[in-house]
């Protein structure tokens, strides 16, 4: 079941412009903003626990779907990082609201 996850998300991956794929901070922390403000605004979360919530979902794609996994180029650290700084910018950000 994994391995099919893996393969579409791969074709998902595939169908990005160059230009979005080439700029991992920008696309990653900008993943990172908008799931978290999904979490806190379609569930009703607080900040606090949207933020742990994407967080523990980002480092599960990471660790078990991510098709890049293993690859020479690929850092899965630096991915989850990246989404981190844009899951605490949405978070401080819904905070201030």
């Amino acid at each position: 079941m994994l391995d099919k996850i893996k393969l579409f998300i791969a074709w998902l991956q595939s169908k990005a412009p160059a230009w979005f794929l080439k700029n991992s901070w920008i696309n990653e922390a900008l993943v990172g903003f908008v799931g978290t403000l999904l979490c806190a605004w379609v569930l009703g979360w607080s900040p606090k626990a949207a933020v742990v919530a994407f967080n523990a979902v980002s480092y599960a794609y990471e660790r078990w779907l991510d098709p890049s996994a293993g690859k020479p180029y690929h850092n899965p650290l630096d991915d989850i990082g990246q989404r981190a700084a844009g899951s605490l910018l949405a978070a401080w950000l819904w905070s201030l609201l």
